[in-house]
Formats: C-alpha cells, structure tokens, sequence
C-alpha cells in the first residue's frame, strides 16, 4: 500500500456495475503513474491492516491514544469468552475510529509445547494450550470486533495452520515438524476449523480472512514420511490441500489468505542459508502462487534499511505488472485474488465513495476499554504456588507500614526501529507507583514513600556479581546492597528468560541460585507477566508466593498490586501446562470427579414439536446431563466422552453402554422404551465423574414413574490445583413427564430397592416382622416342641428363613412376583414375619423338627 501510493496508484477504477449484482470482471490496475478518475467513476479503497495483538510494545502497533490491551493469554486465563468478546469489540470500535480496517489478529496458534529452555514460542500471544478453547475464545474475539466496529474492520486469523509446534525463532530458521494432516486437524487446525464454520444464525463470528505462516513445514504431511514440504505459506501444494479439506473449502470461496511476513530471517535463511542474497522478487511471487492473496512485504531487505525495502517493494509491483501481461496463468491467479479482495471490500463498505470512507464513527469512551482491560486483568490473575489455605498461613496479612518492600523489575529499553527513540517496554517504577497511588499517603494510607522501593533486574544481577568477586560496589549497587538487606518483601516482576534477547532476564534464576541467604526471614513474591512457565520445581519452592499475570500493561500492574495487599482473589487458571507445580492442562481440563452430573429427560415436545402426552412403553425420551464441569470449574471442552449405562435391576439386565460426545458442556441420548419395568439410567466419564441416577419405572400402559436418586456425599480427597473460581451448582434438566408421573429425589442407597434415609424404618419393620412370625412359631408348637436345642433350632430357622427373604426383597429380587402396592415398611414386615413363620408350617406337615438348620 505504501508503494502504490508514493506512485499515486492507490485508487483503481471500478465498472459501474460492481454495487449492483453484476459478475466480477477480471480488474486490472492502471499503470500510469497519475491516473485520471473521472468524476462519475466509483474508487476501490486501500486495505489499511494493523498488529493489534495486545500487551504493548512489541505486538500492539498503536501504544498512545487507545486502550491498553491485554495479552491473548491474559485473556485465556479468565476461562471467560465473554471477556474475548468484549476486548474484541473494544479493538474493533477503536480502531474502525481511525480508519484502520483491517486486524492482522487474533493469533489462533495452539500453545501445545511449551518451551521454557528455548525461548521464541508464541508465548502469551497464543489464548492457551487447548484447542478448544483457543477455538472458543477466538470466536468470541472475532465477534466482538466485527459487531464493535459495525462490520468495518476485517479480522485476519493467524497463524495458519499453527505455530503452536514450532521448535524455532523467526530469527534463526524455518521449523520442521513431522504431523500429518489428521494431526494437524486435531490440534493445530481445529481453532481455525472453529472461526471458518458459520454458525446456523450468525456468521458474524467467521474471520474474514487468515495469515499463512513461513516460518512452517511439515515431514509426512499427507502421509509419506519422508516428504519434506516447503515452508506452508510458501508451498502451493501443502496450502491447497489444506484449503480443499472440506472444513475450509466452503470458507474459501470469499475468504482471504494473506501471507506471513516475507522479509522474516528465517523466510531469508530458507532462500539462502547463507544470508549473502534476498531474492525479494521470487519470494512474493512463491507467495501469491501458494495461494496467497495479499501479500506482507515486512522487513523487505537484508538490511534494515527504509529506503532499500521501499526499493524492493516498487521493484516486486513492477514485476508482477509484467508478468500479469504476459503469463496467462499468472494473470488467472491474480485475477482469482483480486476478486476476493474486492468482496471483501465490499463488506466493509456499502458503496466505495470518498465522502462514505471519510464519514468515520467516533472513538468509544476510554473509560469503557480501561475498564474492560481491568476485569480481565483481576479475572486472569493466578495463583501457581502454594495453594490458597497455604497461602493464607504463609501470608496472614498485606505488608505492614513499617515494613521495607523491594520490588524488582526486569525493565528492557527496546525501540520501534533504528532510527526510533527509545523506550523502556516495562517502565522502571511502575509497579511502586501504583503502589503507593493506592495504598501510599494519598490511598489508604498503608505504605509509605519511603518503604517502597525499586530496581532493575540489570541491577541485581550486577550486585550478584559484584559480591561473587569482592568487587567494589558502585553508590547505586551499594544501596541496593542496603535496600536488600533490610527489605522485609522482595518482589519480582518477570516476563520471558532470554539470554540472548535481554541477557539481564534471568536474574530471578540467579537470584534463586547463588543468593539463598538473601532471602532468609523476607517474603518473595513474584508475578509472572509473562507465561508462568520459565521458573522450575526447586526454584519455585524457594517462593512464598508465585503468581501469573500474563500481561505488563498498566491494568495488570494494578493488579498485582491489589493482591499483595490481598484487596483481590486469584481466580485465573493457567490455559497451558506449567511442569514446575505439575499442572498438566490436558487432565484439567477432564470432568471433575469430585463433582456430580446431574441427568434428566428432555421432553419428547423438545424433540418431535409436540406436547408431550407422557411417557410409556414405546416412548422414546432423550436423557441430558447438566453442565460437566471440569477441574477448574468449567464447561469441559466439547467432545470429551461421556457415557450412558442403562440398567433393569429386577432382571439384573444391562443393556449396551452408550458413549457420547460433549457439547457445550452437556451430553445426551436418546432411549427407547421397549418393556415394563423399572429402568435405572446414569452417566459416568473416564476420569472418574459419575452422576446421579435416573430411574424409569412403567407398569404396563401406565404413565412412568420417574424418581432422581442421588449417591451419597462424600468428602473428596484434596488435590493441588490453582485457586478456583466460585461456580454456580449445576442444575440438572427438567424432568418433563406426564401429570399422572411423580418426581421424587432422595439419596443413593446400596441397593436397588432401598433409598437412603429409609434404611432404618424398613430395616426395623423388619426385624419385627421376623420376630413377630418366631413368636407366632413358639406359641403354636411350644407345646409339641420341649427339647430345648429343638426349639434353638427352630428359633434359629425362623430367623433364617425370614432375613434371606427380607433381604431378597431390598435386593428388588422379588419385585417381578408382582407384589401390591403397600407402603414398604409395611411390605417388608409382612414378608419377613410370613418367611419367619415357614419352618414352623414344615414342622407341622412334616412333623419333626430338622436337627440341622438348612438340612
């Protein structure tokens, strides 16, 4: 764009008939160097793209005037979309306010591999290490931008198909992974199959176009092991047999692809290994014959030099004007490219006038965004080590007025290009300000000025060194010296560990190593602001408190400290693996066994479009869990197993289990009622969760009985986990049956017939039962029967006989006698005294008493 306009090409005429349903011609761009638009000609405006991603400086664009935004992960952390939503339709009113249209975001890589020993990775530019939810929160995301800007901002996914494997810096070279495409398709894609699939109702959450990557290639991509592609964004056949998979061909009939940057030195490195050439001109022309329909001409030269990249990109535009007059096939693909840009256009803009483009909404109140950017901030905020009750006895209180803090910063001076100011992306001081703005003189009066203090981590690794070798000590180290020694709290803000980046960042791990007796007596907090995974098992010990934060912008400062003064929980949950307090996302993420699915019937008028006119033999009902949530209180992902038992005690019968599939949540099946009978349905998961049971009960063309018993509660065993969030109880579906059928709800017994709470009452009535009957036995044949080892043993049959029936009927062994509908009690008392009474009807028949009981 910046080439077209320094030749005065940036406006390109349109046929009238463009706006008013006409077929697309084959556009072709004028090649004067000042065309003339006549005054009745419409005019195609420019695509102005951003990096908008979040977190500041180096992957927001706009830093001043705007909100600042918080990272993918801190947003990831929240477990929240509706966070990605709102953040989403922040960025977009924003920026459609600048005339800015399209975002280069949201990134969708799956953060599958984390890689504390190479640093590089997408880090906490990636919403998490589950596809799922990445898929989730980038919906959301997406939505949120394109209702926030009216529709006038285009979101660019990247990076596609996924970094998220990637082993390599952008700086050194292009990753090799070996996955094939059903791999791919179960992690790497799966997020981007999420954002290209429209919803039945609503495709405002369908990203109108995705970033390829460079920076990529596959070994076995459709099934050869030893094929090698070329870098994806770069390769025409590992690209279309991507986008012919059927998940994404429909999405490509109007959506864009736009490539990665080409002047990355690892694209250069690809081309020549050696680093001497940038054969800028081939590159571009790889990249639209991929299938790329815009291309990213960042970083064009070896050298970083303005005015050489600006050479090569006028020289890569002149090049493709020529081959467009004289390649066919190179004019076809350009053509193919060239509509589906003008479509999208067209979505942005009802008609292409320059008094419509001009007409720019205003930008959204800053207070809202703030805000917005807080929330998210305080729902991220994570506590990785210790547990919340060990914390509460490590830190019973906030830090006292009289007590020292030291906080120290890894503060780095970065610079937007060479020739660019510089700037610290972390400002010195920034956690102490805010601080003492909340809780200093002018706060709640907690702190005072002179009990905060501050330094750099280039500071502490310095003073480290210095005491190793005896060094003399500078006035600056000498009172960091002082400050360390008489700090009560020594606090540490830490991002990413990269020696080769920012040599300084890994004073924490020094610290931690060589200066144990620093810490002796003090409290060591850290926030991580970066992904929480960089510090190990032995390091982490050595904290009292270790929190994410995800973020460095001014919100997540606050934040940070509100919870040393203890002023805000820590309900976030780290979206990805942290190996040093062995958080493993994937069994997280599992239905929680410590928490019970509650099952119902969705009525058949749910289903059929009627009203239900109950349920009998016949029937066919479909049974719904409630929400499973998983270890940290949330909806677990879709497609988590889930499976149904379905059980008829009377005939000690269990049907074929049925294995089911999540979504949003829930899980469901539909069961036939084929016979009478008294039908028992649960649910349980692989990890454990089970449910409680859903029991169906029909007597011939009666309406069913439906009874929901619950298993008894019992304290689970504790488990380390962060800090959860409050969660609403899951409320189980509505039972919806006729008006003839019950509803009862009462504990879970042992056995079948017997609900808990009643055991008591049945067990009593049945001990009078059978005593009832013995006595009955003794005075009838008291007379006849004078041995007393004959009567013991008649007693002692009495008894037997009448607990082996009692029993039979709580097992519900009895209930296809067809027995009347008495009250249970009063059932069970009747059959254990008739049980008890049988030896001695035997004995009157037979009469004589068996001498051995059971003979």
């Amino acid at each position: 764009a910046l080439a077209l306009e320094r030749r005065e090409d940036s406006l390109i005429d349109v046929p009238p008939n463009l706006n008013e349903g006409g077929d697309l011609p084959a556009f072709r761009s004028t090649a004067s160097p000042a065309p003339v638009i006549p005054a009745d000609a419409q005019t195609i405006p420019l695509l102005i793209g951003v990096q908008q991603d979040g977190d500041g400086y180096p992957y927001s664009a706009i830093r001043a005037g705007l909100t600042q935004l918080p990272s993918a992960m801190a947003i990831g952390a929240t477990w929240k979309p509706d966070h990605a939503y709102a953040i989403g339709r922040t960025v977009g009113a924003e920026l459609a306010a600048l005339g800015v249209n399209m975002l280069l975001g949201p990134d969708l890589d799956v953060l599958q591999r984390t890689r504390p020993e190479a640093p590089g990775d997408i880090g906490v530019r990636s919403f998490g290490g589950d596809p799922f939810w990445v898929g989730q929160m980038g919906r959301a995301y997406i939505q949120g931008l394109h209702e926030g800007s009216a529709g006038m901002v285009l979101a660019i996914s990247k990076h596609f198909p996924g970094l998220g494997s990637s082993d390599r810096r952008a700086s050194e070279e292009v990753a090799t992974v070996q996955k094939s495409l059903q791999e791919l398709k179960q992690i790497e894609l799966a997020p981007f199959i999420s954002v290209t699939s429209p919803d039945l109702e609503d495709d405002s959450a369908v990203t109108d176009g995705m970033m390829t990557s460079p920076l990529i290639r596959y070994r076995g991509f459709q099934g050869n092991i030893r094929q090698l592609t070329r870098p994806i964004g770069l390769d025409s056949d590992g690209l279309s047999a991507l986008m012919n998979l059927p998940e994404f061909a429909p999405w490509r009939v109007n959506g864009l692809l736009v490539s990665g940057p080409l002047g990355l030195p690892a694209v250069r490195r690809f081309y020549d290994p050696q680093g001497r050439t940038f054969p800028h001109k081939r590159i571009a022309q790889d990249a639209l014959m991929a299938g790329n329909d815009l291309i990213y001409l960042c970083d064009f030269a070896i050298e970083a030099d303005w005015e050489l990249q600006v050479a090569n990109m006028e020289e890569t535009i002149i090049f493709f004007m020529e081959k467009y007059e004289s390649e066919p096939s190179f004019r076809a693909r350009v053509d193919a490219s060239l509509e589906r840009i003008i479509r999208a256009k067209m979505r942005l803009y009802p008609e292409f006038s320059r008094e419509l483009m001009a007409d720019l909404p205003e930008l959204p109140d800053p207070a809202v965004g703030a805000a917005q950017a807080m929330q998210v901030a305080q729902d991220a905020l994570t506590l990785i080590y210790p547990g919340a009750e060990e914390l509460a006895d490590r830190l019973p209180g906030p830090p006292l007025r009289d007590e020292l803090m030291l906080v120290l910063s890894d503060t780095r001076t970065v610079s937007d290009c060479s020739a660019c100011p510089p700037f610290e992306s972390l400002p010195a001081g920034a956690l102490e300000k805010a601080i003492l703005r909340l809780y200093g003189p002018n706060g709640s009066g907690q702190v005072t000025a002179a009990n905060v203090r501050g330094a750099r981590f280039a500071d502490l690794k310095e003073l480290i060194a210095a005491d190793a070798t005896g060094k003399a000590l500078t006035p600056s180290l000498a009172q960091l010296n002082v400050w360390l020694q008489a700090a009560d709290w020594l606090v540490f803000l830490v991002r990413d560990v990269d020696a080769t980046e920012a040599p300084d960042s890994d004073a924490l791990k020094v610290f931690l190593k060589q200066r144990p007796d620093w810490m002796r007596n003090r409290k060591v907090i850290v926030f991580a602001l970066n992904v929480p995974y960089y510090l190990d098992t032995t390091e982490v010990s050595k904290l009292t408190a270790y929190y994410a934060l995800y973020s460095k912008t001014d919100a997540f400062l606050e934040t940070a400290a509100r919870a040393l003064f203890r002023e805000v929980p820590a309900y976030g949950s780290p979206p990805l693996d942290v190996e040093a307090v062995n958080y493993e996302l994937i069994a997280r993420l599992e239905p929680d066994p410590s928490r019970l699915i509650h099952i119902g019937i969705v009525a058949p008028a749910e289903i059929e479009g009627a009203q239900s006119v109950g349920v009998k033999v016949g029937s066919t009902v479909t049974v719904r869990t409630s929400t499973i949530l998983d270890r940290n209180g949330n909806p677990v992902p879709d497609g988590t197993p889930v499976q149904f038992r379905l059980y008829y005690p009377a005939e000690s019968l269990e049907l074929p289990r049925r294995t089911v599939t999540t979504v949003g949540g829930e899980a469901e099946t539909s069961i036939a009622l084929e016979r009478s009978g008294q039908l028992e349905v649960s649910a349980s998961t692989n990890s454990g969760a089970t449910s409680s049971t859903l029991v169906i009960s029909i007597k011939g063309d009666e309406p069913a009985v439906i009874a929901t018993i619950l298993p008894p509660t019992s304290t689970p065993a504790p488990t380390a986990t962060a800090t959860p969030r409050p969660t609403e109880t899951p409320v189980p579906p509505e039972a919806v049956v006729s008006p003839e059928a019950s509803v009862t709800a009462e504990p879970r017994s042992r056995f079948p017939g017997l609900g808990a709470g009643s055991g008591g009452l049945l067990l009593a009535w049945g001990l009078a039962g059978m005593v009832g009957g013995d006595l009955l036995v003794n005075l009838a044949l008291g007379r006849r029967v004078r041995s007393r080892p004959r009567r013991a043993r008649l007693v002692l049959l009495s008894l037997a006989f009448g607990l082996a029936v009692y029993t039979a009927y709580l097992l519900g062994w009895l209930d296809a006698v067809g027995l009347p509908a008495w009250p249970r009690p009063l059932m069970a008392a009747m059959l254990a005294g008739v049980a008890a009474m049988v030896p001695g009807i035997g004995f009157v028949k037979g009469g004589s008493v068996p001498r051995r009981v059971g003979s």
